[in-house]
């Protein structure tokens, strides 16, 4: 690297760590330090001046200097640097992290100087910095003390030998580290039972880093594997696939996987084989691989020192991508070799101090990545792999920095759920969505920081995944969510330059705009794209970003995506725009070309931001960029979807430009010379440039450059030769030396109209007045002085006002009707109004405020509060005097936000009333929430609204069946939505769940939820002493949802603490209290319809009920009382096998069942009519033991076009083979179990056993490939119960209402005949009796089966196998024979692995009977007439979707585009309903259930899940996604007449009272209205598995049943992109 000379100058103010290093003394000249010629990186002074540090103490860095010996660091608490608080002197690297914590509220000064051998610099500047109150504690030993806690013993990876057990218990009690645990071990003895090695990359790039990446994953899956289980076959083979490794080449010259050829496969293959060492260690380093580890030692050692060389160049410049994570990797590997190589110390020596420092190079404190949204999600997971190794060895822990706790800042704003991303090399492509990087990262956050918003982000964007490291990480990341809506809307990332804007943190259809003006500039992953933004809105990507990250720095990277151009910023004339550029064609790799985020402030009613880009535009050697005199943008946001953008223009001194506005678009836009419209799926914006009125268009289609010339997108191994080529307008000024240029951008639904003002100038032409239609109005400067309209005059960039609330946008005075609102000596923007004064500035600054004026109506300022429920002091960066009738307020540099209490509400989503609830006092319905300072309320009930009403509201004497009611929260003119309904129903019981009763310290708590309304019920705390005497008491009054209760400071004395349900006015309990120490399963009963089961005993798990035989009730309802509340009881009916399953789960985690078995009495066996009576059967040859009576029903089927049918026999006794003569039932009509092939029910559950049935012949039929529309017809004689057992899905039955149940009810089977080579070897030599086996070489039944030997054939000379006559004329000896390898003995077997059942009352169907068979995918079918058993909860479901697309109605179906091919695929896929959830069970295809915080007890509902294929991005199933969300277009698809519709999905009947409840990933379903509760939880109610998602909102319906009389319920399709739903069904007991 050479040093920097000229052109120093150039970037020297534009790195917000603070680069102006050459206005220091002489001693810090340019010549001195080390800095990049190209990208002109180097490490920075940090902090910045005048910077405020949320991390106690600070890192510091510094320049590298050349010669330097070592450096003294001070912190003073005087500018003069005289006042010495804190110092280190010789220091020999140029950063350093103090062992303590600062004292905060005070102003530091620090400095820094060095050694040489030619003696002692000058001390660097004084720079200032002030430590946050609530600053994060982070404290750095002395290298040394960090190196003494690396455990000396091994594990060291994750866990340590100490912890080790209780790693491995993880699988035991959490449920996706038991999915990890299972699939780990699953794959790696697939590896080991195929014996694959991959063996060493011959080819370079891409195909190196796939074949390293194949095996690094086989040996981390291997060993880790082998640390789960210990098991030796495991280990053994990660070893041999480490001791392969090991000898791929190294070497730069010929290595494929060499650091100088591919630096990521190099630094994994290092990795990932020291941790596997780490792993496997105690079988390594035994005898047997004395060789092997020799050889993974040398080559671990080997590349680990080719990468060692990082800890060097990163002090001189750390802006190294894949630098700073591998220099991360070098640090696990140190910690898992220590001790065992020598090098090991000094990596860790090397890297810990400064990945303490630095992390991350990329941004400072504020949790930012200035490399973009894409390259964020994959460092940060990277860099994350070294700080969970360190934490959890117990070393020390990273994720205390100020970065790391604010990261999650990052992916709440920048890059959310839903979101597309913002910004540098390959962002704003791809969202955040399931199960992606931002649901590891955020799941990272959580584990090692326990804070709850990254713990509702991770699941918001689909939980954890099933990646290896989540084992450790799902189990450290239990801690509770919190759902953001008491944060800020929108933020900005100061270090690193950004903002974003929006109208929501929780709703994927928010309306997003991110905004870029960065220190950073373009370098490495970043663009050339200073004071640019991105608006997102609804789902959709509006204003975009050009082009594709092909590869790094192809043509196409280059010369579109990278240029200015590309994005919605500024150019001048016909250069470039920004960035340095030595080839105009070539990259404009820079962080000279930087920007800065001036101002930016956050209110409720209005957003601001200032940029400046001035620097960005610099004199490029290659000619095609220059610089320009000012390019400064402000951008007022109009909450929820108007953003107001004010430019301030200026050309390069002595020079006339034209600049050019630009927009960039997925799609072709409409436009004019002043006006665009993008449209984008469902949304649309449209902008429209308001001043100057004379600007020109210039449009370009796909990926030209301004000259003209095509760079497609080529790179990437082909992966965007298909893709769609953005387009771009630009508009262009006149040539002027300066101007302004001002334009509105509103974004909006498709039907809906833009929201465009109406436009007038001042008398003077100094200002341009904007209106919009809720009252806003905006005037614009167009000036650079002082601007007026009517009575408002003012300097600066704009003024933005309404009833309630003004703004200053980057001004320095406000004038408003002859009052002096605001008055700054610098430039600031300021907003008040709505209980809020928001300010910021970009210096110091003193700023002035008119008391108690229209919009800041509190009496005195100095009682404000910031958002941290603060007051105005120096310490939180605000000193506040008295200036006659005005407050002055001296700011240091920063954004703050101040509200007129500490109950205020931040936003517009915070003032919605967010827990509301309802009790029943006697007849009244009390309504309670929390209120928020300064707000009044509505209320909405049943449709009506009455206002001003304030908590506690009494609805007096309620007699209606049902009421709904949700508020609303106003401040002035400005209000808030409406809550979430809650829901009251006079005939639901309230359901308790278990308590949560712990103590902790000096503080007792209990947490309980109640499903329903309570009534006059208290919740009673007491805390007890040894003597069990009472000592303290709390009761508060019950409420629907959660309620918690909390005692603080109780006495050191007490022992338990208890919580009790009572009524108060009974003082009767309402359930059994709940105690801190319990840890029971006991019982106190189980109740059968509401009475004690006979033969109650606590220490039986298994009882059996006779119900009589004629019983039509519904299924038994069973509830269970534990002795303790805190025990968990889980109830799961079980109606096709009359089962109930009880599921007992005490606080601490320990397991119980009880099993309930209901017997009924069967009645009459014979239940077709005409067949009533054991008379009416006859024997029959090849039913074994069984009967039949001929012609009982009718098989219809289609064959070629013509109806054709059979008579079918019923058969009476179903039954599993008994062994020997005696075998199973028939499995076809035309084959009998005794003759031919011996076809037989092998296996059959007990409870079908014994009753008629009908089966399908084999042949005649299924042979014919050409059949449809079966059916089966047949007559009842009384009400029964049809059982059809299958193979395969039987879809028309579960369409039909047939209830499906998938498992294994039963196997058949079937005999092969077998070789002439078998029946000689098995009757010479194993003693079978020649009978045994008949003419047709099959045994005479299945036990003689059992016992012969299968053995191949002996072969003549030319092939052929021996004949039967040879074997009997040459007699071969035994052991000329050799045994069948894989031999299934002669045998085919079929497993009945769906099960369909429904019930028949004859009175109410007739007793003709039809079953539709035209989409069963077998042929073997089961027919079973059974007794109608209990009713069930559910029945008669039946799906009302469509099948294929040809049966959509004409209408929906006109202009579609759908793939005709994909057409005809079967909609539905799975059974519609299922019983018994619970952790484990299937969601829907090969995705499964993993239960998380199920506050209403869930477990044991019936449940309806979502197909799998709607969740899935397969073109096989666009057009049933489309129909299921109500979608237009789905995977390239058009579907004009979807867009926005529900259907009728499906229908049952309910038989009790029931709640429902529709549980979805967060959208809300077209057909929720006020009849629906939306339950307000903070933790999901479960996630899936294979296909990540996190299941939170929950929406819930009683249905009241009177007995006898089911509710027929019918369920929509959602409408909705968000809102697949489950439902599930949980009978009211």
């Amino acid at each position: 690297m050479k040093r920097i000379t000229a052109l120093i100058l150039i970037f020297a103010m534009t790195i917000s760590y603070d680069l102006t290093i050459f206005a220091e003394s002489v001693d810090w000249k340019e010549s001195n330090i080390y800095i990049n010629d190209i990208s002109g990186g180097y490490m920075p002074f940090s902090p910045e001046d005048k910077y405020t540090s949320q991390q106690n103490p600070p890192s510091f860095t510094w320049p590298y200097v050349y010669n330097a010996i070592s450096y003294d660091l001070i912190v003073c608490a005087d500018s003069s640097l005289k006042d010495i608080r804190y110092q280190k002197n010789g220091i020999s690297v140029n950063y350093y992290s103090f062992d303590h914590t600062f004292k905060t509220g005070t102003d530091y000064y620090w400095a820094v100087r060095y050694h040489t051998i030619a003696g002692t610099s000058a001390w660097s500047d004084a720079r200032r910095f002030r430590i946050d109150p609530d600053a994060y504690t982070f404290n750095v030993d002395d290298i040394d003390k960090i190196i003494q806690r690396v455990p000396v013993s091994h594990p060291r990876i994750w866990t340590t030998r100490d912890n080790l057990q209780s790693f491995l218990d993880y699988r035991n009690t959490n449920s996706t580290a038991k999915y990890i645990y299972e699939n780990t071990v699953e794959n790696a003895k697939r590896y080991i039972n195929t014996g694959e090695i991959p063996p060493e990359p011959t080819e370079f790039g891409a195909k190196a880093l796939n074949a390293a990446t194949k095996m690094t994953s086989m040996i981390q899956t291997t060993a880790f594997a082998y640390l789960l289980t210990g098991d030796k076959e495991i280990g053994d083979f990660a070893i041999k696939l480490m001791d392969s490794v090991s000898d791929w080449s190294w070497d730069d010259t010929n290595g494929p996987t060499s650091y100088k050829r591919h630096d990521q496969a190099h630094r994994d293959i290092a990795l990932k084989t020291a941790m596997a060492y780490d792993w496997v260690y105690d079988l390594i380093n035994t005898s047997e691989y004395s060789d092997e580890k020799f050889n993974i030692l040398n080559m671990i050692i080997a590349r680990s020192e080719k990468i060692s060389h990082l800890i060097d160049s990163l002090k001189k410049n750390p802006y190294d991508s894949h630098g700073w994570t591998t220099i991360g990797y070098l640090g696990i590997i140190g910690i898992a070799m220590y001790d065992d190589i020598p090098q090991a110390d000094k990596w860790l020596r090397g890297v810990i101090p400064m990945y303490a420092a630095l992390i991350p190079p990329w941004s400072c404190q504020d949790g930012g990545w200035s490399q973009g949204t894409d390259y964020w999600q994959y460092s940060t997971n990277q860099g994350g792999e070294f700080m969970d190794v360190l934490a959890l060895a117990g070393v020390m822990n990273l994720y205390d920095t100020a970065w790391m706790r604010n990261q999650y800042l990052w992916a709440l704003y920048a890059y959310p759920e839903g979101s597309y991303g913002s910004f540098g090399d390959q962002s704003n492509r791809t969202k955040s969505e399931s199960g992606g990087y931002t649901a590891q990262s955020m799941g990272r956050i959580a584990a090692f920081t326990k804070n709850p918003v990254a713990k509702w982000l991770s699941e918001q964007t689909g939980g954890l995944n099933a990646a290896v490291q989540n084992y450790y990480i799902s189990q450290n990341a239990e801690t509770g969510a919190h759902i953001p809506t008491d944060y800020q809307l929108s933020h900005a990332f100061s270090d690193i330059g950004w903002a974003i804007m929006t109208d929501s943190l929780t709703d994927t259809d928010r309306v997003q705009l991110s905004f870029k003006s960065s220190p950073w500039g373009s370098y490495n992953h970043s663009h050339a794209d200073q004071n640019s933004f991105i608006i997102q809105a609804y789902g959709e990507n509006l204003a975009i970003k050009s082009g594709y990250y092909d590869s790094y720095h192809t043509e196409h990277d280059n010369n579109i995506t990278r240029k200015t151009f590309a994005h919605n910023t500024i150019t001048t004339d016909d250069t470039d725009g920004q960035g340095w550029y030595t080839n105009a064609n070539g990259s404009n790799d820079t962080l000279k070309a930087g920007g800065r985020l001036l101002q930016f402030v956050n209110q409720m009613s209005f957003d601001s931001l200032t940029g400046d880009a001035t620097d960005a535009y610099m004199d490029s050697p290659a000619g095609n960029t220059e610089k320009i005199g000012r390019y400064v943008r402000n951008i007022i946001y109009i909450r929820p979807d108007v953003f107001v953008i004010i430019d301030d223009l200026a050309a390069k001194q002595g020079k006339q430009s034209q600049f050019k506005w630009w927009l960039n678009s997925e799609n072709p836009m409409e436009y004019s010379n002043n006006s665009a419209v993008i449209t984008q799926g469902k949304a649309r914006l449209r902008a429209d440039i308001l001043y100057p009125q004379n600007t020109t268009a210039a449009y370009y289609s796909g990926f030209y450059d301004l000259q003209g010339k095509y760079w497609p997108a080529n790179g990437g191994a082909g992966l965007y030769t298909d893709k769609n080529e953005q387009d771009r307008v630009s508009f262009a000024t006149p040539s002027c030396t300066s101007t302004k240029m001002i334009t509105t951008m509103s974004v909006y639904k498709n039907g809906e109209n833009a929201k465009t003002p109406s436009v007038s100038y001042s008398a003077d032409n100094s200002c341009i007045r904007l209106v919009f239609e809720d009252g806003t109005v905006i005037l614009a400067n167009l000036t650079d002085g002082e601007a007026k309209y009517d009575n408002t005059r003012f300097d600066g960039a704009a003024v933005s006002y309404n009833n309630d609330s003004i703004m200053l946008t980057n001004g320095t005075k406000l004038i408003k009707d002859g009052n002096v609102l605001i008055e700054t000596s610098g430039v600031a923007t300021i907003a008040m109004g709505g209980g809020q004064l928001c300010l910021s500035t970009d210096d110091d600054t003193d700023i002035y405020i008119k008391n108690l004026n229209e919009y800041l109506k509190t009496i005195d300022i100095q009682r404000m509060r910031d958002i941290n429920g603060r007051g105005i002091s120096p310490a939180t960066g605000i000193t506040l005097s008295a200036s006659g009738d005005r407050t002055k307020l001296s700011l240091q540099k920063g954004n703050y936000t101040l509200l007129e209490s500490d109950n205020a509400p931040v936003s517009v989503v915070d003032m919605i009333p967010g827990d509301v609830s309802l009790h029943k006092e006697n007849d009244d319905l009390v309504v309670e929430w929390t209120e928020k300072s300064g707000c009044s309320y509505d209320a909405e009930i049943n449709g009506t609204v009455v206002r001003d009403v304030s908590s506690t509201y009494i609805i007096q004497n309620v007699t209606e069946e049902s009421i709904s009611v949700r508020l609303r929260a106003r401040i002035g003119g400005i209000s808030s939505a409406f809550s979430d309904t809650v829901v009251y129903n006079k005939n639901e019981s309230p359901e308790i769940s278990r308590a949560i009763c712990k103590k902790e310290n000096n503080i007792a708590m209990s947490d309980v939820y109640i499903n329903g309304v309570p009534k006059n019920t208290e919740i009673i705390l007491g805390a007890y002493n040894n003597d069990g005497c009472l000592t303290d008491v709390k009761t508060v009054t019950a409420k629907s949802g959660l309620n918690t209760i909390r005692m603080e400071n109780i006495d050191s004395e007490v022992a338990e603490v208890r919580m009790f349900l009572a009524d108060k006015y009974k003082i009767a309990p309402l359930k059994p209290s709940a105690c801190s120490d319990a840890d029971s399963t006991a019982l106190n009963g189980i109740f059968i319809n509401g009475r004690m089961i006979d033969g109650f005993d606590d220490r039986k798990d298994s009882y059996t009920v006779g119900l009589t035989a004629e019983n039509t009730g519904v299924y038994p309802s069973v509830t269970v009382s534990a002795k303790d509340g805190t025990t968990k009881v889980i109830t799961a009916d079980n109606p096709n096998e009359m089962k109930t399953e009880v599921r007992i789960t005490s606080a601490s985690g320990k397991t119980r069942t009880v099993i309930i078995s209901f017997n009924c009495e069967r009645g009459n066996k014979h239940r077709i009519d005409g067949a009533e009576e054991e008379d009416c059967f006859t024997a029959y040859r090849g039913t074994s033991e069984g009967r039949f009576i001929a012609n009982k029903a009718v098989f219809c089927y289609n064959h070629n076009g013509v109806m054709k049918q059979q008579s079918l026999n019923l058969y009476s006794e179903t039954k599993p083979n008994a062994g020997g003569y005696s075998f199973g039932s028939r499995l076809c009509s035309d084959r009998n179990s005794v003759d031919g092939n011996r076809m037989e029910i092998e296996e059959l559950e007990e409870h079908l056993q014994g009753w008629d049935y009908f089966v399908l012949p084999q042949s005649y039929y299924y042979s014919k490939s050409d059949c449809n529309n079966e059916s089966l017809s047949f007559d009842l004689a009384e009400n029964s119960e049809i059982t059809v057992l299958s193979i395969d899905r039987a879809d028309s039955l579960a369409n039909d209402g047939f209830l499906c149940s998938a498992g294994k009810f039963g196997t058949a089977r079937y005999m092969d005949a077998m070789g002439a080579e078998d029946r000689y070897y098995n009757i010479a030599f194993k003693n079978i009796p020649p009978e045994d086996i008949d003419k047709n070489g099959r045994a005479v039944n299945y036990d003689v089966l059992a016992k012969l030997i299968d053995v191949e054939p002996l072969k003549n000379p030319d092939g052929t196998n021996y004949t039967a006559e040879q074997y009997k004329s040459e007699k071969p000896p035994a052991d000329s024979f050799k045994t069948s390898a894989n031999s299934r003995k002669w045998t085919a077997k079929y497993t009945f692995v769906y099960k369909y059942s429904k019930s028949f009352d004859i009175s109410k169907t007739g007793r003709r009977v039809s079953l539709d068979l035209s989409n069963v995918k077998s042929d073997k079918l089961l027919i079973i007439i059974k007794n109608a058993e209990a009713a069930q909860c559910i029945s008669n479901v039946k799906y009302l979707g469509p099948n294929t697309f040809d049966e959509l109605d004409d209408e929906l179906k006109t202009g579609c585009t759908n793939d005709g091919a994909k057409a005809s695929i079967s909609y539905l896929l799975d059974g519609i309903i299922k019983n018994d959830f619970k952790g484990g069970a299937d969601a829907h295809t090969n995705v499964y259930i993993s239960m998380a915080d199920d506050l209403p007890e869930l477990e044991g509902a019936y449940y309806f899940p979502i197909y799998s294929n709607l969740l899935r991005s397969n073109a096989d199933s666009s057009w049933q996604r489309a129909y299921y969300f109500g979608l237009s277009e789905e995977s390239g698809f058009k579907y004009p007449n979807f867009e926005g519709k529900t259907h009728d999905w499906y229908s049952f009947d309910l038989n009790k009272p029931a709640c429902l409840y529709v549980i979805t990933a967060g959208g809300t379903p077209k057909f929720i209205d006020s009849s629906w509760e939306k339950l307000k939880l903070s933790n999901p109610i479960f996630n899936t598995m294979g296909i990540n998602r996190s299941y939170r909102t929950v929406y819930k319906k009683y249905i009241n049943v009177i007995e006898g009389e089911p509710e027929h319920i019918v369920m929509q399709t959602p409408g909705n992109t968000k809102a697949a739903y489950y439902l599930m069904v949980k009978p009211i007991n």
